[in-house]
């Protein structure tokens, strides 16, 4: 997938979520929860290179993304 198709999908993602809805990425078992408001995902659970990953392609979107 290029970065354009890749950048498209990750803001597709963010419109059909609702803020404060959750988000599971299943080849990971990771759980994220969205912060619209604050543009940024809570990164709940799963594996830290999947939470580098997603770090850096919705960080090109604007969102943080972060671990409490």
């Amino acid at each position: 997938m290029t970065e354009e198709k890749t950048l498209e999908w990750c803001n597709e993602l963010v419109n059909r979520l609702e803020d404060g809805g959750i988000w599971k990425i299943p080849r990971s078992n990771s759980v994220l929860k969205i912060n619209k408001k604050l543009k940024r995902f809570i990164f709940i659970l799963g594996e830290d290179s999947e939470f580098e990953a997603t770090k850096e392609w919705f960080g090109k979107i604007g969102y943080s993304v972060i671990k409490e």
